[in-house]
């Protein structure tokens, strides 16, 4: 089970992450916004595929955001490697691009609302954005669970190393003679 240190720090991270992913995809469909309008393109339909795209862009930046801000910690915490932990990263990421999430969109916008078939495709289109984000991410997160199964054996293995040394000189034979005389004579 992650610590809840690492989740606290997630959510703070996530937070900033999230306002600033909010204030972009803002500046853009406000930008991509003016250039239509600019260009005579004034028509709700433009306007929603515009909205559409950034929306899509927005889930992936939000699944990027998570998967960036677990390396991070996974790296500064030294989380140690567990059979699970690949699992509970993964679970983690969907936690932050839920469907729900993704519907929500949908139904705050009250344009969408009222083109049915539109609707429908842009309800496809998000979860196919999501699920294809999560994909990649799920790779990247296994990658980084891989790195962490293959460091801890070899750390394990020094670790070993070096507490048979300390061993070895604690019951070398000179030391075993002299703490014998030590230990008779008291």
């Amino acid at each position: 089970m992650l610590p809840t240190s690492f989740i606290d720090r997630l959510s703070q991270m996530m937070g900033v992450k999230m306002e600033e992913i909010a204030q972009e995809t803002q500046e853009g469909f406000s930008r991509d916004s003016a250039e239509a309008a600019r260009r005579g393109l004034i028509h709700s339909s433009n306007t929603l595929g515009l909205y559409q795209r950034r929306r899509v862009q927005q889930i992936d930046k939000r699944v990027k955001a998570v998967l960036e801000c677990q390396k991070r910690l996974v790296s500064t915490m030294r989380l140690p490697f567990s059979e699970t932990l690949a699992s509970e990263l993964k679970a983690q990421s969907e936690e932050w691009v839920t469907p729900e999430w993704c519907e929500q969109s949908l139904q705050s916008d009250p344009d969408l609302g009222l083109m049915k078939d539109y609707k429908t495709g842009f309800r496809e289109e998000t979860l196919q954005a999501r699920n294809s984000a999560l994909r990649k991410a799920s790779i990247e997160i296994d990658l980084l669970v891989d790195e962490l199964r293959t460091q801890r054996p070899a750390e394990t293995l020094t670790l070993s190393r070096e507490l048979d040394q300390k061993f070895k000189i604690l019951l070398s034979p000179g030391r075993l003679k002299r703490i014998s005389q030590t230990g008779l004579n008291n």
